[in-house]
């Protein structure tokens, strides 16, 4: 079968089926697999895997990265790496498509609205705090002998009057809740139960 018959019967240019017959296609590094143009990815699989564990364990410590921050980030990586790029040398930022290419590469990564986390309240939810929680309440409640009837569940809302909108930042993907530090100082802090 000829170039243009196969072209009219598989729904393909011409031209790309020659190329890849002749094997003129571009390659990745250290791939027999033919790439089939856009750009190759700036870092290999490893480094992402890297920046990746980064933006969890940031996440994680209530620095979430912002998508302005993660862009930054790259194209210091990149240069510091002396790895080819075509990043913005002006703005020094990696590009929309890079970090778009990015999150599509890393599933376990998306982009979400974070909720506001006094630096008391995340230093006060943690393992020795919370044990230390349930082992007064099991006191009182063997010293009180409460019967279920007399137990009540309350539900405690707090609303702040400072910064009501959060930049988006980057999280893992299915986590219930993302928080980032705020500083407590300013505003009121009013709790409704």
């Amino acid at each position: 079968m000829g170039w243009l018959q196969a072209s009219n019967t598989l729904k393909v240019p011409k031209s790309t089926l020659s190329r890849r017959v002749e094997n003129k296609n571009k390659v990745l590094q250290g791939s027999k697999v033919g790439y089939l143009g856009g750009s190759m990815p700036v870092f290999s699989k490893d480094i992402e895997g890297q920046l990746v564990d980064h933006i969890k364990t940031l996440e994680v410590r209530f620095f979430g990265l912002s998508s302005r921050d993660l862009r930054k980030l790259a194209y210091q990586l990149a240069t510091k790496l002396k790895l080819k790029h075509k990043f913005n040398q002006e703005t020094k930022m990696a590009g929309w498509d890079w970090l778009q290419g990015f999150l599509k590469r890393n599933p376990s990564i998306s982009v979400r609205t974070p909720e506001a986390t006094s630096l008391a309240r995340a230093q006060a939810f943690n393992k020795v705090q919370i044990a230390a929680y349930f082992e007064r309440l099991e006191q009182v409640l063997d010293e009180f002998k409460f019967s279920p009837a007399q137990i009540y569940n309350v539900d405690e809302s707090g609303l702040s009057t400072v910064q009501s909108k959060m930049e988006k930042n980057l999280a893992t993907k299915g986590r219930k809740q993302v928080g980032t530090l705020t500083a407590a100082q300013r505003g009121l802090h009013f709790t409704l139960v």
